[in-house]
């Protein structure tokens, strides 16, 4: 170390990251790196050229937006000088760039190793610099999104901040930014799909590629969420034109009533449609007696009717149950008692299976569950 020129130190200093020595030694591969700094110097091509960035400085204050997550920001900015000047791994150490503070103000302190060490790429590399400076600055939201920390979910109606120095992504209820205050426009760009609006371009170089950032649909979510043993979880849809009856404080009325542990609906935006009507989800968690004193609640104030979810092995076994008539004049199924249907392992199992929702909903015998979806079974009483 003590022989090693003030250059290669300086390298080091910059590069070296400790945190990705496997064995524990981190001395060894100290010594290792930089050996490994000395050996690739290029010593032929004279001194680093040397020199701070004119007309480009930035507040203390705002130090921390430039060198972005773990410097990743400032990692681009290097980035940006390399191709300014024409730099390639074959040319040995990349270009570095160091803050130097003085009087509450930041400025740039530039170092190009041979072979480009003069004033001429010096002076394409300052360009650079200024151009990237600036644009951070005055569009620090492009940059939100590649070095700072965003949701790893997003939802199909949340907002982004109009305003170029926030960039904040804001529930879809928010009428303002809750950062900055600024209000939500009228012809506002849901913010999963302002994630894939292409690259940043400054000059000839593109910048700002943004992460991958997953959209999740709230019915995903809520299926995801655990019942405890003994309690059930039913679904109900609600026509999206009564949901406005009971959505926000009638939900938490309907709610505190009934006594459910969790009841959610899904957003407008992610109605779906069933059998020619569009519904949203209403997910509730509880006890028996709880989720159907609740779904009886939403149904008198929305009416709606029983999702599928948890009957459709049960649906399922009584389709395959039903042989079809294959008479050209008369197709379709042909009709068996409930008895019949109850008399068959499979339809037997799937209604065991079904126990707790069905007290969940409150429905007691086959002929309630059939009567339920009407689209796929006819019941007739036969005396």
């Amino acid at each position: 170390v003590e022989s090693a020129q003030e250059d290669d130190l300086r390298v080091v200093m910059m590069k070296f990251d400790p945190t990705r020595t496997k064995d524990g030694n981190v001395a060894a591969r100290l010594v290792s790196f930089l050996s490994s700094v000395i050996r690739t110097s290029n010593r032929d091509g004279g001194e680093p050229f040397k020199a701070l960035v004119p007309d480009c400085s930035v507040p203390e204050r705002d130090v921390g937006r430039v060198l972005g997550e773990r410097g990743t920001t400032m990692k681009n900015i290097v980035d940006s000088v390399c191709q300014a000047i024409g730099h390639e791994r074959q040319h040995g150490h990349r270009p570095i760039l160091q803050l130097a503070y003085s009087g509450g103000a930041t400025r740039f302190e530039l170092l190009l190793y041979p072979p480009f060490n003069d004033q001429q790429s010096f002076e394409k590399a300052t360009d650079a610099v200024q151009k990237m400076v600036h644009e951070i600055m005055e569009n620090p939201s492009h940059w939100a999104f590649s070095t700072c920390k965003r949701p790893p979910r997003l939802q199909y109606d949340d907002w982004t901040c109009p305003n170029r120095r926030c960039g904040n992504i804001c529930f879809a209820r928010r009428t303002q930014c809750n950062l900055c205050g600024a209000e939500k426009p009228t012809d506002w760009t849901p913010a999963h799909l302002k994630q894939e609006e292409g690259q940043l371009h400054i000059g000839d170089v593109e910048w700002g590629r943004q992460k991958r950032i997953r959209v999740m649909e709230t019915k995903d979510v809520y299926k995801d969420l655990e019942v405890p043993e003994g309690h059930c979880r039913v679904v109900w849809l609600i026509p999206t034109e009564t949901l406005p009856i009971v959505k926000g404080r009638g939900l938490h009325e309907i709610k505190q009533k009934s006594g459910v542990d969790t009841l959610l609906v899904t957003r407008e935006v992610e109605c779906d449609t069933y059998f020619g009507v569009e519904y949203v989800q209403a997910f509730c968690i509880g006890s028996p007696a709880c989720t159907k004193s609740a779904i009886s609640m939403i149904h008198n104030e929305a009416s709606g009717r029983l999702s599928e979810e948890g009957f459709h092995e049960l649906i399922d076994a009584i389709e395959e149950a039903l042989p079809r008539v294959e008479d050209e004049f008369e197709q379709g199924f042909v009709a068996l008692s409930l008895m019949e249907l109850l008399n068959q392992e499979k339809i037997r199992d799937a209604w065991a299976k079904t126990k707790v929702l069905r007290q969940g909903t409150g429905l007691r015998t086959l002929l309630e569950v059939l009567n339920r979806w009407p689209e796929y079974f006819k019941t007739q009483a036969t005396g």
